[in-house]
């Protein structure tokens, strides 16, 4: 993945007809509140999954009285446009139109740090297994079809418990079976090497968290009763065939990959007992692992922070920064105002948001 060389902006939010050439290093964006900031960052979440973090209407993302909004980039190899209205839409990669928005997450993989979407630590269990299917996604490109026939499959079977089809289950749960487990498997492969790059970024925040040695840590449930070991495609039918009677009382399942999470700790402190500093610096720290990772695989990506002040007191943004400059990615932070320590970044740029209008500065 090369970085963004163009971006352009039409009918999004209050964006119209805008176009920038960032940074391929740190970009930062300042404006003051309600002028176009968070809805920036939209517009590059929305060119590397074709959708929106803040709301799954197309409508409410179009300018008003516009049928419809453009955004479109040009990489170093590639170049992309959606054009999307309420009711259609057109992705096209080099002119070529696709149809499968993991394509375009692919070749544009954003990671997205905000206050709107939350933080991992002491998140939701449906947060937290967004990312770590996002990660595993960008490192085994399959991994994509495998979710998204474990949900048809787990759809299906609700379906038919609904209708009180048991004669059908069984078929299903034979199915739904070998894709929980490839999902439950690739997850636990991909933490266990993320947890090899974790200390490595923790260093860099040791600083940060009073001088600790900190003992951060995360540890997978499974999804399972007691998080019961799964080791076969066999133990996990039978566990489904065991819990029929629940499943028909109930509509579905009480275990299973779509049940995981993730629980972090620090020393001795679980994540409910983190302060929200605490919570969005282990947060940062969780997600620049997976980006290190990831560049492992030779993919570099686009990283999206929105509101970088909010709950960071200086020394934390200074170390984040310091952080990095040091990773050879794409960045763009959003914040209210300028200060001293936005500027001596090598090949970073600055922008001012206004009214919907972008100004290099």
């Amino acid at each position: 993945m090369s970085s963004l060389e163009v971006l352009y902006i039409n009918n999004f939010r209050n964006f119209s007809n805008q176009s920038i050439n960032p940074s391929h290093k740190i970009n930062f964006l300042f404006g003051n509140n309600a002028e176009g900031k968070s809805n920036f960052i939209e517009s590059l979440y929305y060119l590397g999954h074709n959708k929106s973090f803040r709301t799954s209407r197309t409508i409410d993302v179009i300018q008003f009285n516009k049928k419809e909004f453009q955004i479109a980039a040009k990489t170093k190899n590639n170049t992309i446009k959606i054009n999307k209205s309420n009711t259609n839409f057109k992705i096209l990669i080099d002119d070529q139109k696709i149809k499968n928005s993991s394509e375009l997450s692919q070749i544009v993989p954003i990671q997205l740090i905000t206050p709107d979407k939350g933080f991992i630590v002491n998140g939701q269990p449906k947060q937290k297994r967004y990312y770590i299917d996002w990660g595993v996604f960008h490192v085994k490109r399959e991994f994509s079809k495998t979710i998204i026939d474990y949900k048809k499959c787990l759809s299906n079977i609700y379906l038919l418990a609904k209708k009180n089809q048991k004669d059908q289950l069984e078929y299903w749960i034979e199915a739904l079976s070998g894709y929980a487990y490839e999902v439950n498997k690739n997850r636990v492969k991909y933490l266990e090497e993320i947890r090899k790059e974790k200390d490595i970024i923790v260093r860099f925040f040791q600083e940060d968290l009073n001088n600790l040695n900190l003992d951060l840590d995360f540890k997978y449930r499974n999804g399972w009763s007691f998080n019961q070991n799964i080791s076969s495609r066999e133990e996990i039918r039978d566990s489904y065939l065991s819990n029929i009677d629940y499943l028909l009382k109930n509509k579905q399942f009480q275990y299973g990959p779509s049940k995981a999470t993730l629980d972090f700790v620090l020393g001795e402190k679980k994540e409910n007992f983190l302060s929200r500093g605490e919570q969005k610096t282990l947060s940062i720290i969780f997600w620049l692992t997976q980006i290190v990772h990831l560049m492992k695989y030779n993919k570099k990506p686009i990283l999206l922070i929105d509101d970088l002040v909010s709950e960071l007191d200086d020394k934390k943004i200074e170390i984040l920064l310091n952080f990095l400059q040091k990773l050879d990615i794409q960045v763009f932070i959003t914040n209210i105002k300028e200060s001293e320590q936005f500027q001596g970044f090598e090949n970073s740029k600055l922008f001012i948001i206004q009214k919907g209008e972008i100004t290099e500065k």
